[in-house]
């Protein structure tokens, strides 16, 4: 350890918030991806979370109206 106690406790205090942020991001970030998984299986909005029309599917090539 380090002679100055001042030192000491910041690299502490700064390992212990380090890990804190790193296993907070995982569970959130994990369980956001899961929720927005559900909601666009449900074709829900991701801002607003209304379900969107069954509308024209622009990456489906044969869902294009010719006139």
């Amino acid at each position: 350890m380090l002679p100055i106690k001042y030192f000491t406790v910041f690299g502490l205090n700064s390992a212990v918030g380090v890990g804190f942020a790193y296993i907070y991001t995982l569970t959130f970030f994990g369980a956001f991806l899961a929720l927005m998984g559900k909601f666009e299986e449900q074709q829900r909005n991701s801002i607003t979370l209304m379900r969107m029309s069954r509308g024209r599917d622009i990456m489906d090539p044969q869902s294009d109206e010719k006139p």
